[in-house]
């Protein structure tokens, strides 16, 4: 996947590790699968964003991961991470609402409908 040169997006990437594979390694190899100049990606052994977003997205002090956020330019964050405008995730959690799930074709769809909208916003 690669977003389309010229694009207003930018996408920032964070690696965590949850499973007992995962690791700096596994993350750069990852990595390849999402390129462009907008792109940049960040390794986080300690899970610092994880925990950070959790409150935000109704996950208390949960540890959040495979989750899509997407904030509109200009967001500021302070003392800590506000609320997305829009999100989705790939989790089997309580907490995580089942309209939010999206996977593969279906991610793939929800993500250009809604860059799409935005795009039309301007």
């Amino acid at each position: 996947m690669a977003l389309e040169r010229g694009s207003s997006l930018a996408c920032l990437v964070v690696w965590i590790d949850i499973l007992r594979t995962d690791g700096p390694d596994a993350a750069a190899r990852a990595a390849q699968g999402l390129q462009g100049d907008q792109v940049c990606h960040f390794y986080d052994p300690r899970r610092r964003i994880g925990k950070a977003f959790a409150p935000s997205l109704g996950a208390g002090g949960a540890l959040v991961w495979d989750v899509y956020l997407l904030f509109p330019a200009g967001r500021r964050w302070e003392e800590a991470p506000p609320p997305p405008a829009e999100w989705a995730h790939q989790l089997d959690a309580p907490w995580a609402e089942p309209s939010r799930f999206h996977v593969e074709d279906d991610l793939d769809d929800w993500l250009r409908r809604l860059t799409a909208t935005s795009t039309q916003q301007r």
